[in-house]
Formats: C-alpha cells, sequence, structure tokens
C-alpha cells in the first residue's frame, strides 16, 4: 500500500508509491516509436482499463469521455486512514482515490487545436467527479491536472487528464489557503478578486477575457508564458460550476491554447486547477478563496539554485509573453 510521510521540517507531505514504477511507459523508449505502442484509452481496448465510473456517448456510437480509476494508482480506494505518529516522524496509510479522464476517443486530439465546446464538457465532467469526490468523509482535497506529452510528465500520449483526492490538503494549497486569508483579514476582500480588477486596469498582462473568465500573465511568474484562468465574479468552488460557465471557460481555455501554439508551438506542459478543499476547519475560507486554473509551459530543467533554494529563474518577463501571446 502507498504511505503519506510528512517532512518534519517543511510539513510537506511526500506519497512514497512503489506500485507505480510498473505503470506502462509509452515514451520509456528510443527504439519503439509511439504509434507502435499498444493505447488502452483507444476505443476497443475499454477492457483493459478498470471498468467505467462515468461514460459519455458520442454521435459516432461510442463514447465522448469515459472515466475510470488508475490502474496504477498514487493512492489506493479504502477508508483507513492508520494516522500513526512517533516521536519524530509522521506517516498515514496512502487512502484516497486516482480516477482518469479520457477526454476523447481520438488518439490525435489535442487541447492546442480542439472546440470549445469539447474542452468545455471535459470540465463539466471534471466538476462532476469533484462533487462526488466531496461528498466521502475521509477526503480533504482533490487535485485536478493534467500532463501534456513526455517532457511534462506524461507516460501516454492519448488525451487524458486525472484527478487526485486525498484525505489531506496539500502544501501548495494550503499555502495559498493561508495567503488569502491574510490578505481578506487585512484588507476586507478576496486577494484574487483584486489581481483580476487590478490587471484588468493596468492590462499590460491581460491575455484574452470573455464575459466571465479572464487569462492572466501572474505577476510573479514561475515559468515562462505560465497563464492564470479565473472567474471575474467571485468563485470558491470549481464542482459548483454550471452549463453556461463550463461554456465560457471552454472557450477561453482554446483561445489560450492557440495563443500559446502561435508562439511556442505544441509545447508540453502541465496544468492544475486549485479550488477550495472539502472540508475545512475554517469556514469562512469561501469567502477569500477563489478558484483558478494555472498552465504551466515546460522550459528548461530545474537545476540546482532552484531545488536547493526554492527560488525560481524565470528568463522571460510576464509583460513581455503577455505582449506576445495577445498579439499573435
Amino acid at each position: 500500500m502507498p504511505q503519506l510521510r510528512k517532512d518534519i521540517i517543511t510539513e510537506r507531505w511526500v506519497i512514497i508509491s512503489d506500485e507505480r514504477k510498473d505503470r506502462p511507459r509509452e515514451y520509456v523508449s528510443e527504439h519503439k516509436r509511439a504509434e507502435d505502442f499498444f493505447c488502452p484509452f483507444c476505443p476497443g481496448n475499454e477492457s483493459k482499463t478498470p471498468p467505467a465510473i462515468e461514460e459519455y456517448p458520442g454521435a459516432d456510437g461510442t463514447w465522448s469521455i469515459r472515466v475510470v480509476n488508475n490502474k496504477y494508482p498514487v493512492l489506493v480506494h479504502g477508508d483507513d486512514i492508520g494516522h500513526d505518529r512517533d516521536s519524530l516522524y509522521e506517516s498515514m496509510n496512502g487512502i484516497g482515490e486516482h480516477e482518469i479522464i479520457i477526454e476523447n476517443p481520438s488518439h490525435d486530439f489535442s487541447p492546442y487545436s480542439a472546440d470549445a465546446a469539447s474542452m468545455a464538457k471535459i470540465y463539466q465532467v471534471a466538476a462532476g467527479r469533484l462533487l462526488a469526490l466531496s461528498k466521502i468523509e475521509h477526503l480533504r482535497y482533490a487535485m485536478c491536472f493534467k500532463n501534456f506529452k513526455a517532457g511534462a510528465g506524461a507516460t501516454l500520449s492519448h488525451p487524458h487528464s486525472q484527478i487526485i483526492a486525498m484525505p489531506i490538503v496539500p502544501k501548495t494549497i494550503w499555502e495559498e489557503l493561508m495567503g488569502s486569508k491574510d490578505y481578506f483579514d487585512r484588507r476586507g476582500e478576496c486577494v484574487y478578486c483584486s489581481i483580476i480588477a487590478e490587471e484588468a486596469m493596468r492590462k499590460e498582462r491581460v491575455i484574452t477575457e470573455n464575459k466571465t473568465m479572464i487569462a492572466i500573465s501572474p505577476y510573479a511568474s514561475i515559468t515562462p508564458f505560465e497563464v492564470w484562468i479565473l472567474p471575474k465574479g467571485h468563485r470558491s468552488d470549481f464542482h459548483a460550476i454550471d452549463e453556461a460557465l463550463a461554456a465560457d471557460i471552454g472557450e477561453i481555455v482554446c483561445d489560450v491554447y492557440r495563443r500559446l501554439k502561435a508562439v511556442i508551438g505544441e509545447a508540453p506542459f502541465n496544468s492544475f486547477l486549485h479550488t477550495s478543499p472539502f472540508r475545512f476547519p475554517l469556514t469562512s475560507f469561501g469567502k477569500y478563496f477563489h478558484w483558478h486554473l494555472e498552465i504551466e509551459p515546460k522550459h528548461g530543467a530545474i537545476a540546482g539554485f532552484e531545488l536547493g533554494s526554492g527560488f525560481h529563474i524565470n528568463p522571460y518577463s510576464p509583460e513581455e509573453c503577455t505582449r506576445l501571446l495577445r498579439d499573435c
């Protein structure tokens, strides 16, 4: 069974999961072409994945989106947390849920060329899964993320995103929550709403927007061409989006990916959704936290200084990246 272990210095949790080493790797060998790899996510190969949790019909009689449990999960299904703490270390059983959203039956589907309706449906499905997972008592948070291409950590090229639900709130989310709460306590307003208002006024880092959503280059971008996509109205729970908002999300996400493609090509990227926890001791977090989608194209490798110091070095200013994305 996987195990969650806590670093006593940084208080970050690490997942130890030996089972993951056996998962299929489409990119593992230079001698094996990607087109020769057997894809378990393609239509006709449904028996090679766990049974569908949800399956949405497609226009041609097959499915359009499938949701399945990960065959090689980071955290495994169960309810025995087994929290253990000795004189120095802290751990718990690797209990949680790990799901895969197979986004399209086509092996060649790409977010860089997807249509808005397809992307909207993917986000609607993700929201539905977050809502379902939020009802499991021992789970505290679910991270929805996408690794696109091998350079971003993907082991299969068929378009898919993942959700990992866990019994703890991740350190990064905790830091965002605490920073948001501190800003709210001092200023009486949501920090993300303040950022949206400020960026809308300055315009130098606004990439694109529609009636309900805005895409910006964050002021302190970690990587070149990093993009944040946020709802203009204050919303803390992504799982509460409706069909109309999902359509606007699909529209702006497609807009952003097409701009990225025009400037940097179909680069590998990681994207992840930061939303509010399922259960949280500070019951007012809905007032000060704002869900947002982050897209980080891969640019080089993290080296010694970044790893040792925690600082990220970004060789491109967010203002220059915004100009290129906006004017392309």
